[in-house]
């Protein structure tokens, strides 16, 4: 669906992945790759605060199947379950991508990721949805570095860094390969 730029039609359809993966299979796999579908999809058709949060949901390994344990709130509350960011730690679509508002979203994006989370994410998933991981970091950041996000060309020096950090994430992906 992604190759065919469907996009509309691939959140619904990633959104009842995550579902049936998250409470019947219990596949953590399968949940990491739904919400990258999603956030791929979102990032796509603009909603970069909405795959903002995703991206960060999958970093911090929130609401993630639990394997043999019996269920109760309390300890779906201590693993992340209902879990929700602060409503200030998000990007806000309505504003330029050089507003101080959206800095600290810009940073953590651009933030490479760090091995021990890496060797986290192979634990439980594959290599291919690690590449995906840092393909979606590049997306977001070329979809915020796009030329009408910027208001004031006299700042295009932030899209260029944007832009510079987005090719970077890519070629160092094709070097690992």
């Amino acid at each position: 669906m992604h190759d065919l730029e469907n996009y509309h039609q691939v959140l619904p359809l990633a959104s009842l992945m995550e579902f049936i993966a998250n409470k019947t299979t219990k596949s953590s796999v399968l949940v990491i790759k739904a919400r990258l579908s999603k956030a791929l999809a979102l990032t796509e058709l603009g909603y970069i605060n909405e795959a903002y949060r995703i991206y960060k949901k999958i970093l911090l390994f929130k609401n993630m199947p639990k394997y043999g344990d019996r269920s109760s709130e309390y300890v779906e509350r201590l693993d992340g379950a209902h879990f929700n960011l602060a409503h200030d730690d998000c990007y806000y679509n309505d504003l330029t991508p050089e507003h101080d508002k959206n800095q600290p979203a810009l940073t953590f994006i651009q933030k490479p990721l760090e091995a021990d989370l890496l060797t986290k994410v192979k634990a439980v998933s594959t290599p291919y949805v690690v590449e995906l991981l840092q393909f979606l970091r590049a997306s977001l950041l070329t979809r915020i570095g796009e030329q009408q996000n910027v208001e004031n060309l006299d700042k295009a020096q932030n899209r260029t860094n944007v832009l510079k950090a987005a090719e970077d994430i890519l070629r160092a992906s094709l070097a690992n390969q």
